[in-house]
């Protein structure tokens, strides 16, 4: 039987995870994530409705060498520039086999470090902002290329009510198993 003093301390650290990770997502989802005015590339996880037609826009206005779209196919991909343009004059690049947020990173990375990238724009939704932020920071470490946020949909005013936040927080969990798995060689590369 667990002692009650490691209880104890097993609560306290969880707690303490909690609150940090609390402090983390509000810090994101609150900053005005509005990327840089020039990025070498912009970055779009599939996902919700509003990210590809948004990270199309983004890079029209902005002129954007390279864009990259993870875990949609061409086909979904040529409906959405059917329906909003090309994203300019960019290289399109896409990764097609991604099917979780830990893969989008991981899989996107592997590409961006044979491209000449010196920073880069990630498009996705309010909610999945901070964990994407994250995992493609740590995907990208020691590379010097600069990552910055924007939300494709504006968070709610009381988003920590909203149970997307809370499975967010949630999730952020799995990723981090994910990359362990990742890591001893157990999940896909």
């Amino acid at each position: 039987m667990i002692k009650p003093k490691y209880i104890l301390k097993i609560i306290l650290i969880l707690g303490l995870g909690l609150i940090i990770q609390l402090a983390y997502y509000a810090h994101v989802i609150t900053e005005r994530n509005q990327g840089i005015s020039n990025p070498t590339l912009v970055l779009v996880f599939s996902g919700g409705e509003s990210r590809v037609p948004f990270a199309i826009h983004w890079s029209q206005q902005h002129s954007v060498p390279y864009w990259l779209a993870s875990g949609l196919t061409w086909n979904a991909l040529h409906h959405k520039f059917q329906q909003n343009g090309k994203p300019g004059h960019a290289i399109i690049i896409l990764e097609p086999h991604a099917k979780t947020t830990d893969e989008n990173a991981r899989f996107s990375v592997a590409l961006i470090k044979t491209l000449p990238i010196r920073s880069i724009d990630l498009v996705t939704s309010w909610y999945h902002l901070p964990r994407a932020l994250l995992l493609l920071h740590y995907y990208l470490w020691r590379s010097n290329i600069h990552v910055y946020g924007l939300e494709s949909d504006s968070p709610p005013r009381n988003f920590f009510k909203t149970g997307i936040f809370w499975l967010e927080m949630l999730k952020l969990w799995g990723s981090f198993g994910r990359v362990i798995l990742s890591y001893w060689g157990i999940e896909k590369h």
